[in-house]
This record gives C-alpha cells, sequence and structure tokens, in this order.
C-alpha cells in the first residue's frame, strides 16, 4: 500500500505556531519599544541641545552688552570729548564743499605718509592717542581704538589705521544717524597688526549738551563672545558653531571665519523654519552622512540694529546619537533569538506529548487497512482520543468478526492454485469470491460512518482528517475490488457488449453535464472540439461513457491549471476521440507503462485522490472489445493527450 508522507507534523504545526506567536509580540514590543526609545531620545536630546544653544545665545548677548557698557563709558571720556570739539573747530568757515575736499586732501595724505611721518605721528600720539591706548591697555580683548569727529575725519587712534576719512562707511552712518547718533556693530575683520579677528563697536561721542560730535570705534576680538565654543563637547562628534544668515561659519573651532559654509543656503532655510524639535541633515560643514542639529537664535538689539543675524548651531553626528538606541535594540534581539530557540525546544516537547496519541491512531488505520485486523491502539488519555481509540478498537474487531470467512476462503483459495497449477480455477474462484470481499468492505464503512457521526464534533481538524483518510481507504478497496470484477469478467470474456446505435453529441452532452462542475470547481477551463453534424455509431454505450469518465477523472485529477479538452474527429471508417490535458506530462521511458494492470510511472497527482491503479488498463480493455485502439502522447511541460479510436460500426 502506497504512503504518502505529510510535509509538516502536528508537532512541527505547534513549534512553528509557538514560536510564530513569540516572533510576533516580540516583534511588536521591538517597534514599540523603539518608537518609544525614539521619540524620548527625540524628546531629550533635542530638549539638551536646544538648551545649550539657547545658553551659548545668551552668553554672547550678556558680552556684548558688558563690552558695549564699557565702550559707552570709555566714548564718555572728557579728554576725548574735548579732542573731538576742537578738530570740529577746524569746519566752521568751510562750506559743504569745501569739508569734503578737505577731507579726501587730507584722507590721501595720511595714507600715503609713513609710520614716522609727523602727519600719521600727530594722530598717534596726541593726548587723545595716549588716552586711547590706555583703554586698549586696561582691557587686554580691545585690539584697537579710533575715533573721528563729526564729519568722519581722524581725531586719535591707538594705533596706525588703513585711512583719515570715514563718513562714506556704513558702520559710520549708521551710528552717526543723521546726526542723532546710535550704537551699532560693524562687519568683524582681520586686524593685521594684532593678527586677531575683531567685531567693531561702534558708539557715537556726545558733548555735554546730548549733541553727537564724533564716533568712537573700537575693535574687540571675537574670542572673547565665543570662549564657551572652544569649550564646548558633546560626546566624541558633538560641537557648536555660530552662523550668519547667509550660511558662513562666524565661529567654529579651529576655523577661520567666513571661510567656510556651515551647510548648503537650502538647507539652513529648512531649518530655520522647521519647527521640528531637531532635524537629521546631510551635507553639514566637516561631518559625514547624517548629522542632527539643533539652534537658538541670538536675540540682541543690538545684532538686529545692525542688520546682523547670528543662530548658534549644536551639531552631533547622527550615529553617535542613535548609538544607545541601537544598542539596546540589539541586546534584545539576541535575548529574542534565545527566547525563540528555547520556545522551539518548548513546542517540539509539548508537540510531541500532543501527537503520541494521534499517532498511534494513525499506524492504527493504516496497518488496518494494509489487513492487520489483529492490530489494536493503546490509548491511555480517557478524552475524546481515548473514546476514538476505543471507538477504533471496535471496528476493527468487528472487521475481524465479518472478515474471518474471507481468511478461510483465502486458505482454501491458496490450497486449490496449488492442486490446480495449470487451470485457470484460481482465477474463477477469486472472482467468486470478490463479492463477498466487496461485501465485507462495505460492512466496514457503514460501521465508520456511524461511528464518524458520533464522534465528529469531539474531534480537532488534524483528527477529522486522520479519519477521513481511513474512510477513503476502505472507500478505495471497494473501488479496487470493484475494478477486479471487471478485469476478471473481461479475461474471461464473460462481459457482453450491448452494441446498438448512439449519437454521440448526445452522449457527449450527457457526459459533459454530469462532469463540467467537477471541472470548473478545480478552476479549469473546458475546451470542446465536436463536429456540428450528427455522428451515428454502433458501440455499447454504457461501456464507452465509462471510458470517457476514466479519461476525463485522469484529466481532472493531474491538471492544477490551464484545461481539460474533449474533441472528435470523423475519419473514412473510424471516430477519434480524444481527452487533452495540461497536467503533468508522462516521461517517455514510462509511456509503456501507462496501460498496464497498475500505473507504474512517474506522473505524480496534483490532487489527494486517488484511482484504483486499474482504471487505464480496464479503458484499454473495452476498447480493445470494441477492435479500436488506444494510445496516449505527452509533451513536457505542455500537454498531456489520451486517444482512441472506435469503428463505426461493430456487429454484437
Amino acid at each position: 500500500m502506497k504512503k504518502y508522507k505529510r510535509k509538516k507534523s502536528i508537532r512541527t504545526k505547534i513549534t512553528i505556531l509557538i514560536c510564530l506567536a513569540a516572533l510576533v509580540f516580540f516583534a511588536i514590543g521591538i517597534i514599540l519599544w523603539y518608537v518609544c526609545g525614539l521619540n524620548l531620545l527625540r524628546s531629550k536630546t533635542g530638549e539638551n541641545h536646544r538648551e545649550m544653544a539657547r545658553l551659548m545665545s545668551s552668553s554672547i548677548v550678556e558680552i556684548l552688552d558688558k563690552e558695549i557698557e564699557l565702550i559707552k563709558v570709555n566714548a564718555a571720556d572728557g579728554a576725548l570729548k574735548v579732542a573731538v570739539s576742537e578738530s570740529n573747530l577746524k569746519y566752521r568757515n568751510m562750506d559743504e564743499k569745501s569739508t569734503r575736499r578737505y577731507l579726501l586732501d587730507a584722507d590721501k595724505k595720511y595714507i600715503e605718509a609713513p609710520d614716522d611721518h609727523p602727519l600719521t605721528k600727530e594722530y598717534l600720539e596726541n593726548t587723545a592717542a595716549s588716552r586711547l591706548r590706555f583703554f586698549v591697555k586696561e582691557e587686554e580683548k580691545i585690539v584697537g581704538i579710533f575715533i573721528t569727529d563729526r564729519h568722519g575725519g581722524l581725531v586719535a587712534s591707538s594705533e596706525r589705521i588703513s585711512a583719515f576719512h570715514h563718513a562714506d562707511k556704513t558702520w559710520w552712518r549708521k551710528a552717526f544717524d543723521g546726526g542723532t547718533g546710535k550704537v551699532t556693530l560693524g562687519d568683524i575683520v582681520f586686524d593685521e597688526h594684532e593678527r586677531v579677528w575683531a567685531l567693531p563697536f561702534v558708539v557715537p561721542v556726545r558733548d555735554e549738551s546730548g549733541e553727537v560730535i564724533g564716533i568712537y570705534s573700537a575693535l574687540v576680538e571675537i574670542s572673547i563672545f565665543f570662549k564657551t565654543f572652544e569649550d564646548f563637547k558633546i560626546g566624541k562628534t558633538g560641537t557648536a558653531a555660530l552662523v550668519d544668515d547667509k550660511s558662513y561659519l562666524v565661529f567654529h573651532h579651529g576655523t577661520t571665519p567666513f571661510s567656510n559654509k556651515f551647510c548648503g543656503y537650502d538647507i539652513l532655510e529648512r531649518v530655520l523654519k522647521s519647527k521640528a524639535k531637531w532635524l537629521p541633515v546631510d551635507g553639514v560643514y566637516l561631518r559625514q552622512g547624517k548629522a542632527i542639529v539643533d539652534f537658538a537664535k541670538v536675540n540682541s538689539p543690538l545684532l538686529s540694529d545692525s542688520n546682523i543675524s547670528w543662530q548658534v548651531f549644536v551639531v552631533q553626528d547622527a550615529k553617535e546619537v542613535f548609538t544607545p538606541l541601537n544598542t539596546f535594540i540589539l541586546r534584545m534581539l539576541i535575548i529574542g533569538s534565545g527566547l525563540i530557540i528555547l520556545l522551539m525546544f518548548t513546542g517540539l516537547v509539548l508537540g510531541g506529548l500532543f501527537i503520541k496519541p494521534i499517532e498511534g491512531l494513525r499506524e492504527g488505520m493504516e496497518r488496518l487497512g494494509m489487513g492487520d485486523l489483529d492490530h489494536r491502539v493503546e490509548v491511555q488519555a480517557s478524552d475524546e482520543i481515548g473514546q476514538l481509540a476505543d471507538t477504533f478498537n471496535e471496528m476493527a474487531e468487528g472487521m475481524k468478526e465479518t472478515t474471518t470467512p474471507l481468511v478461510n476462503l483465502d486458505k482454501e483459495i491458496a490450497e486449490r492454485k496449488k492442486a490446480e497449477k495449470r487451470t485457470n480455477q484460481l482465477g474463477s474462484d477469486f472472482a467468486s469470491a470478490l463479492p463477498e470481499l466487496r461485501d465485507a468492505f462495505f460492512g466496514a464503512r457503514d460501521r465508520m460512518d456511524f461511528l464518524i457521526a458520533l464522534i465528529r464534533g469531539k474531534l480537532d481538524e488534524k483528527q477529522s482528517r486522520e479519519i477521513d483518510a481511513a474512510k477513503g481507504k476502505i472507500e478505495r478497496s471497494i473501488r479496487i475490488i470493484g475494478s477486479l470484477l471487471d478485469i476478471a469478467g473481461m479475461e474471461a470474456g464473460t462481459t457482453d457488449l450491448n452494441i446498438r446505435a448512439v449519437d454521440i453529441k448526445a452522449l457527449l452532452k450527457k457526459l459533459i453535464f454530469d462532469l463540467e462542475a467537477k471541472i470548473r470547481q478545480k478552476g479549469l477551463d473546458l475546451k470542446l472540439d465536436i463536429p456540428k453534424k450528427d455522428i451515428i455509431v454502433n458501440f455499447d454505450e454504457d461501456k464507452i461513457i465509462h471510458v470517457f469518465n476514466i479519461l476525463i477523472a485522469n484529466a481532472i485529477n493531474f491538471t492544477e491549471k490551464g484545461y481539460v479538452g474533449i474533441s472528435v474527429k470523423e475519419l473514412k471508417s473510424e471516430v477519434e476521440y480524444s481527452v487533452t490535458d495540461t497536467g503533468i506530462s508522462i516521461p517517455t521511458e514510462d509511456m509503456p507503462k501507462v496501460f498496464g494492470k497498475i500505473e507504474h510511472f512517474s506522473r505524480s497527482p496534483a490532487l489527494t485522490e486517488q484511482g484504483t491503479g486499474f482504471e487505464l488498463y480496464i479503458a484499454k480493455e473495452i476498447v480493445k472489445m470494441h477492435n479500436g485502439n488506444i494510445w496516449v502522447e505527452s509533451e513536457a511541460g505542455k500537454k498531456t493527450v489520451f486517444t482512441f479510436r472506435l469503428p463505426k460500426s461493430k456487429k454484437g
């Protein structure tokens, strides 16, 4: 008896189910942990970065305010006011044009004069200049100071500067403000004398009445504002930078001001407009890959009035920011893998305990199907499985009692076979015993149907399938006995043909009506090729219908997709009938075996439904009885065609 192995046992399925459930819960847990961790990281890290940026911004504003107050105090020095007032006296008798000409001429002479020229010394060695040098000495971060009169002409300077006339400079005009005067800042410049970068602080010089009489400009080294930037560090990659509104780096440790851009201008705009607590971006200065950035605007009225926009950015590599979260997830994955392995072992153990009694029942069914009526199933359980085992044992006992006469008959047949080796008596005796054997299996089937009706609702799906499989084996045994009876009759010559005139179109119409639903249920197409005109032939209608049923059932059983085709072709003295399918092909080496008594070739069925193994042999014998011929053609991967030809007329 052929055994069919299942791809997966219940034990395996239980193990897989447990592992899948654990995997799903674990995956959901990991995802939730990751999302929560990411949100927490985003919230806390973003808040920390932004707070750091805000604190550094506040530090810059505080230092700016302190410096401007100090410079205001210095600009109000009495000696400086006297010097500026005296310088303004020389313009008393000059109109605007003369004043302009004087300033340009003085500017030219000053620029051309060497450092030791009396003109140069006039502005570097006067009383006001000495006072300015004192201020520079007292305040180490102030690298240079100069003052001008109300027309922009130089009054005094702590060091040699590049020009005499300054009224045409933007920063000077902002500070003078049409005579009303206001504090302003100039652009950061590089002081050649001190070799440092400095920020110009420009304040108006006022007399006792508050009138603007001149402009005071002090260059303050920028490092005083950005000391916190130099010391700032987060982890291995976190730094801070001061960036202007054009994306240029105003200050970054180790970088020359305005020599590099912090990022692309479009990226800067996107970051400044974003409301997120942090933002991952590409293309940040000195960063490979993505960086996490956050910022705070330097909110100083002095900067705003001077049309200067600065932002403090805190930057850290994204990989470093996410390292704690990624490390946690990796550890969870390792723990989860160990848990799944443990659950697999647990599933195998539990599955083994659950499947053991069912395996005993399956083995009992197989042995019963092979004819071992003495086998009994031993199951200790008192549940539904135990009840099923008891019912099985009762069924086996009943079958043994029913088939005992058959066993004795087999012994008698064996004895007769030895005594009558050269006769055909054995075939006749066996054939006469087959009806009795078939009746015994009918009794076994009826008893099983009764038992199934009693326990059907108490079994799970797997157990129900096992019971159905056992019943199927009994049904198949009944079909085999029927086929053997047919074969015995044909081989003994006792099968008669009822020859009569048959309308082929009417026969096929009836045949298709019976089989079309089964073909459609399988998801296959039905293709017909039948002549339009009526074809009347003489044969045994029931026998030829049986041939068609065998061939069409065979086509349906071996075809998963495509179609089943039926065609009829009228020849000169014969009619050719064909059944085509697009299912599994038959290897060339197996062609001679197709019409044997049992199909021993490798065309495996696509369905679990099985025949008796004798169908094609019976079809061949029926065709032969009609003086016809049958054959098969098979193209690998395309189609298989069973064809038989019958004479148009046959005498009964």
